[in-house]
C-alpha cells in the first residue's frame, strides 16, 4: 500500500508541474529529476499536457484530435531518440558480454571436469608410459 501511495504521490507532483500549478523551482524539480531516473522494462515518455487535453481523456476523439495527440506525442519524443538508441546499444552490448562470459564459464567448466577426470585416471596413456619407462632406468 505504501508503494502505491508513493507512486501516486510522485504521479501527481509530475502532473503538477507540467500543468504550471506548481513552481518549478530547485527542491521540486530535484525531485522531480530523481524520480524521473528510474528506468524499468518500457519507457514511457509523454508529452506536456494542458486543462485542455485532459478534458478530452474520457471522450472518443475525433480524426483532428488524434492527429493532434499523434503529433503532440511524437514531438515529446524526438529530444529522447537518441538517449534511447545509445541506452539500447549498451544494454546490448552487455546482454552480448555476459552471453560471452557464460560460455567462458561453461567452457572452463568443462575443462575442469576433463582434468580432474584424467587426474582421477592417473593421466593420459602417453604420461603413464613415460614415467614406466622413467622407473626402469632407475
Amino acid at each position: 500500500l505504501l508503494y502505491v501511495l508513493c507512486n501516486e504521490l510522485v504521479h501527481r507532483l509530475h502532473q503538477l508541474l507540467e500543468l504550471g500549478w506548481l513552481p518549478r523551482v530547485w527542491p521540486l524539480t530535484a525531485l522531480e529529476a530523481m524520480t524521473r531516473q528510474h528506468y524499468v522494462g518500457h519507457v514511457t515518455i509523454s508529452p506536456p499536457l494542458d486543462a485542455n487535453d485532459y478534458a478530452h481523456v474520457l471522450s472518443n476523439p475525433t480524426e483532428q484530435r488524434r492527429l493532434y495527440c499523434i503529433k503532440k506525442g511524437a514531438l515529446a519524443a524526438y529530444p529522447y531518440i537518441a538517449r534511447i538508441r545509445t541506452h539500447t546499444a549498451i544494454e546490448f552490448a552487455l546482454e552480448r558480454a555476459v552471453e560471452r562470459l557464460r560460455k567462458r564459464m561453461v567452457a572452463h567448466e568443462r575443462h575442469r571436469r576433463w582434468r580432474r577426470r584424467r587426474h582421477r585416471r592417473g593421466g593420459d596413456g602417453a604420461d603413464a608410459s613415460r614415467g614406466s619407462a622413467n622407473a626402469d632406468r632407475g
